[in-house]
């Protein structure tokens, strides 16, 4: 896909070494050339003035369209520099092809950090190069081997499944109807037609319950795909390939049957479709001229990558993400939002302090950050660099990102006063990070971040979730309480109603002249006397 052109100027390259002498060292460099190429520039040619006239229209890689300020096209540039410079050093791992030092990395260093390749985790960190993602993501993250352990051909049996059961339960929509219609006289049933009946009384019970909650679950996958990156037409794509609508839709339907207790939950769409673009630009495949053999290999690459799509979206949600992020009462995304926020507290004070004085929950400022994991937040080149780190390093990185992006634009938030304009402010930020080297160096920077030791983050999780079961025992209670006095009011609004009509029965049926109690008196005198 054509991009749009860009004119490379001698720019400042990350160096190798990610300690925080270096990214201080390098952020001085990138500023410095920065200054001097704006200020003779700014002296050769008239400023335009609209901001908007400065921003240059491109495509990048993944198909998405960029608008991007003249600093976003230099960052750009830095990093793509970077990127070049640091191929050769991938070639160690592209020649081994057991991909012994990247097999299970992120398995490997949860167990024992020093197990893992410190080179491989430093130029993990500094971007994996494009054309190598897919091969390195399914190593790193453990996705590989998952599919190594399934039973072969696995993938295309559970689709199988799906649809099969699908189908049944359109058949099973067919069936009500013509009992039904039996039911009315429509139809005669012939003896032998009786005798099967009779010996399956329950027609219905052959159809296999996966049916029944597949069914929703297919509706809505169906509705979000179309709707998932609108405007990029690689995902939605035309010709022969048809871009990766069919594909992302197979891959959620075919890890919801897997995970009945998750199914599936809007944000998902996101992150496979994102995975799905991924796997694609790694292995660029054109469309085949011809018939034959070359279209049926086509064929099969196409099927590899979705399969691939499969394997890495089920082991980011299963195994790198933390618990519970798409359960259906999203707890796990409540609960990390508040372990960012206790982590905030000590590494960003004055904006934890900000957005606690006026009431921010980072939930509802940023909550796709989780359940998108990034891929509608950064561009999506920062969101692959990301994804990076991620499959290799787990969850942890997600929160190292995180408070990378609030610390650096923390004074942007710190100007709001109210949530509309927070959110706006830290979508900016996430929107706008196109220099994927300097948030990752701040991220994983001692002196900038900190540390995030395994168990000071168990123990915040642990306290985020006792927190959230105490405040979802009180909304219970509270909950309760209401529906009681609702109950309350209503009994004695009906018992006033009865009253009243009672009353207004009463009052007419007294003589004229007589009171209602004296009516009453009269009429129970007379029930007296009946029963003597």
């Amino acid at each position: 896909m054509s991009t749009g052109c860009v004119c490379v100027t001698p720019v400042a390259v990350a160096p190798y070494d990610s300690d925080d002498e270096a990214l201080e060292e390098y952020e001085r460099e990138v500023s410095s050339r920065t200054s001097a190429r704006e200020s003779d520039s700014s002296e050769a040619m008239p400023k335009p003035p609209s901001a908007d006239s400065e921003r240059t229209r491109e495509v990048d890689a993944y198909g998405f369209e960029l608008q991007l300020t003249p600093e976003a096209v230099r960052a750009r540039a830095r990093c793509a520099a970077s990127a070049e410079r640091r191929a050769p050093r991938w070639r160690v791992y592209r020649d081994d092809e057991t991909d012994a030092a990247m097999r299970d990395a992120r398995g490997r260093r949860l167990a024992k950090k020093s197990s893992v390749d410190a080179n491989l985790t430093r130029l993990i960190r500094k971007g994996v190069p494009r054309d190598f993602r897919r091969r390195a993501w399914m190593s790193v993250s453990g996705a590989a081997s998952r599919r190594a352990a399934a039973p072969e051909g696995h993938y295309a049996r559970v689709l199988r499944d799906v649809e099969n059961a699908l189908r049944e339960k359109r058949d099973e929509k067919l069936l009500d109807e013509k009992l039904l219609d039996e039911e009315r006289g429509a139809t005669r049933i012939a003896k032998g037609d009786a005798l099967a009946k009779k010996k399956n009384p329950n027609p219905r019970a052959e159809v296999p319950a996966s049916g029944s909650s597949l069914r929703p679950i297919a509706a809505q996958i169906d509705l979000d795909i179309p709707r998932t990156f609108p405007e990029n037409p690689r995902y939605h794509g035309a010709g022969a390939q048809g871009g990766g609508r069919a594909a992302v839709r197979n891959v959620l339907l075919a890890y919801a049957a897997e995970h009945p207790e998750t199914g599936y939950c809007q944000g998902m769409n996101y992150v496979a479709a994102f995975l799905w673009l991924a796997t694609e630009v790694a292995e660029e495949t054109p469309e085949p001229e011809t018939d034959g053999a070359e279209e049926n290999s086509w064929r099969e690459r196409v099927t590899e990558r979705e399969e691939s799509t499969y394997w890495l979206f089920a082991c980011l949600v299963d195994d790198v993400l933390a618990p519970e992020i798409f359960s259906r009462d999203v707890r796990g995304t409540l609960r990390e939002f508040r372990v960012l926020s206790l982590l905030l507290r000590s590494r960003a004070p004055r904006t934890h302090a900000h957005l606690e004085k006026h009431d921010m929950d980072l939930c509802m400022l940023q909550s796709k950050c989780l359940l998108c994991v990034f891929t509608e937040s950064f561009p999506a080149e920062t969101a692959a660099r990301v994804l990076d780190v991620l499959f290799a390093e787990g969850h942890k990185a997600w929160l190292r990102v995180c408070v990378a992006v609030i610390a650096m634009h923390g004074a942007a938030i710190r100007q709001t006063a109210h949530l509309p304009d927070a959110a706006a402010a830290l979508a900016r930020a996430f929107a706008e990070q196109h220099d994927a080297d300097v948030l990752l160096k701040y991220a994983h920077s001692f002196r900038k971040v900190g540390a995030f030791p395994r168990e000071q983050i168990a123990r915040h999780r642990a306290a985020a979730a006792a927190q959230l079961a105490r405040e979802a025992k009180a909304a219970a209670e509270a909950h309760a309480a209401r529906q009681v006095a609702r109950a309350r009011e209503r009994s004695a609004l009906e018992r006033a109603e009865t009253e009243d009509e009672a009353a207004a029965k009463d009052g007419e049926e007294a003589p004229c002249g007589v009171s209602v109690g004296e009516a009453k008196k009269s009429e129970t005198e007379k029930q007296k006397e009946k029963k003597r």
